[in-house]
C-alpha cells in the first residue's frame, strides 16, 4: 500500500487492512464501511474512493484475497473436524 500521511486511513495499518478486506473481499459497500467503522473512524465515501485509486495497488489486493482464501480453508477443516 501507498501509505501517505495525509490520508486518514493510510495512517492506521489495521483499518487499511480491514476496509481492504471488507470492500474486495467481503464486497461491502462505501456506505456499509462507513457505518462499520464509525466507532474506529470518522470517514466518507470521498475518502475511501480516494484511497482505494490512489493508495491500494493491485498486490494489496491479492494478498487480502489469498488471506480471505486462507481462512476460508482454515474455517472449513476445522467444521470437518467438529464434524467427526
Amino acid at each position: 500500500m501507498k501509505k501517505q500521511v495525509n490520508c486518514k486511513i493510510c495512517r492506521e495499518e489495521w483499518i487499511a487492512n480491514a476496509i481492504l478486506y471488507l470492500h474486495h473481499c467481503e464486497r461491502v459497500s462505501y456506505r456499509e464501511i462507513i457505518e462499520r467503522m464509525k466507532p474506529h473512524i470518522a470517514i466518507n465515501e470521498y475518502n475511501l474512493s480516494t484511497h482505494f485509486s490512489r493508495h491500494v495497488e493491485q498486490k494489496d489486493i491479492i494478498e487480502a484475497e489469498e488471506s480471505n482464501a486462507r481462512w476460508e480453508k482454515f474455517k472449513a477443516k476445522c467444521l470437518a473436524q467438529e464434524a467427526d
